[in-house]
């Protein structure tokens, strides 16, 4: 087994770097922490070392590579309904709605580029 320190970042291809990175900025509250030229920029939560990279590459930009969804857990629960109003007011849209096994509220929503997200 390779030991690791856990999953480093995730690779999205997006259409639009500028609406994207708006998009997990405005939603998310991702931080951008770095650039790689014009059109790739690393992004991190406040105070977490979890990295998101936005690549606009149009051509890619499809869901593909084997990218089923991510997920970012709600500080509070609660908050399940004004969170999925931000991701439809910032572009995106809601896929599906309801209960884990366990009890625990989830949505499933699409960025602007068809990413799915769970929240």
């Amino acid at each position: 087994m390779i030991e690791t320190q856990g999953l480093t970042h995730l690779h999205i291809y997006v259409t639009d770097l500028d609406r994207s990175l708006r998009f997990y900025r405005e939603v998310f509250g991702l931080e951008e922490i770095s650039r790689d030229g014009p059109k790739m920029v690393f992004l991190r939560p406040p105070g977490s070392s979890d990295t998101g990279t936005l690549n606009e590459v149009p051509e890619k930009a499809v869901r593909s590579g084997g990218l089923d969804h991510f997920g970012f857990r709600l500080a509070d629960k609660s908050q399940l309904d004004r969170a999925i109003k931000e991701v439809e007011q910032a572009g995106g849209r809601l896929v599906e709605r309801g209960e884990h096994s366990s009890g625990a509220p989830y949505a499933y929503m699409l960025d602007p580029d068809g990413y799915t997200i769970e929240l």
